[in-house]
């Protein structure tokens, strides 16, 4: 189970673990609404935050982690407009979002509970409001196990860990892209696709669809 000295490791060391991370959480950013308000899964130390709140200057950010440690570096990277609250992620969230954005965490929970939280999200996003996930994923061959590690190594530090050669099972439960994308438009998600895959990490989306009228058929 991740606990406060994960975090500190992690705050320590994430910009060597997590391939392209600038450039990945550009591409978050550029993939929200001009939101009003923003909603982040594990929000960590608040880099993510920190970008999304310097894009869109007229927007709010709750961030929700289970480390106070995490939560505190992030309200000292984000003294504005950023409110950090501690939760379970499997437990969801109560705000009416614009947006909801989450980086390296849902991999955490097993299939059912990834599910039902995408459920959740939607339920609790406005019309037209997007959801964007960040994330370790499963590869669906031992070759393409293999090309995430290479890839890794080649995007992460000499050295450091690296999830396809060195798995958790306990702590690290991705499921496959397509099994997640599918479940996205099954939930009623448009607009469902991915931005960004590199080394088993993959961005991808999905919008909440307005309602439709009486008398109108979903796409």
């Amino acid at each position: 189970m991740w606990n406060e000295a994960d975090s500190a490791a992690f705050i320590e060391s994430g910009a060597s673990l997590v391939p392209d991370r600038d450039t990945q959480m550009e591409i978050i950013c550029d993939l929200l609404p001009d939101p009003k308000l923003v909603v982040e899964l594990c929000c960590g130390e608040g880099l993510l935050s920190e970008a999304v709140l310097q894009r869109f200057p007229e927007c709010r950010l709750i961030g929700y982690d289970g480390s106070e440690l995490m939560l505190a570096r992030a309200r000292s990277r984000n003294p504005a407009r950023f409110e950090g609250r501690l939760f379970n992620l499997a437990d969801g969230f109560p705000d009416k979002a614009d947006a909801v954005i989450s980086s390296l965490a849902i991999h955490h929970l097993d299939a059912v509970a990834k599910r039902d939280l995408y459920r959740r999200i939607f339920d609790q996003l406005s019309p037209g409001g997007t959801l964007v996930v960040a994330d370790l994923t499963e590869p669906a061959s031992v070759a393409a196990r293999e090309i995430a590690a290479r890839e890794w190594d080649r995007a992460a530090f000499p050295g450091t860990w690296n999830f396809y050669r060195y798995p958790d099972p306990e702590t690290d439960k991705p499921s496959g892209l397509f099994e997640q994308l599918t479940w996205l438009h099954e939930i009623g998600y448009i607009g469902v696709d991915v931005l960004y895959l590199r080394a088993g990490h993959a961005i991808f989306t999905g919008i909440a669809a307005p309602a439709k009228n009486d008398g109108e058929t979903a796409d």
